[in-house]
């Protein structure tokens, strides 16, 4: 039985959908690394809004 990442399988996704320049939003910012995968699909020219409502990855940032 083949084992299937929801995260890769999110990435892959996202990454054939989102261009440079594209606006994205992380609406669970959490630790960050989804965060620099949208980063890097807009590159400089577009912009990644991130947000997080939990307070302990806001607590592991101090």
């Amino acid at each position: 039985m083949t084992r299937i990442s929801i995260v890769s399988a999110a990435h892959e996704f996202i990454a054939a959908h989102l261009t440079h320049g594209d606006i994205a939003i992380d609406a669970t910012v959490g630790n960050g690394f989804d965060s620099q995968f949208l980063l890097n699909q807009v590159t400089l020219k577009g912009k990644v809004y991130g947000f997080e409502f939990s307070q302990r990855p806001l607590q592991r940032r101090k």
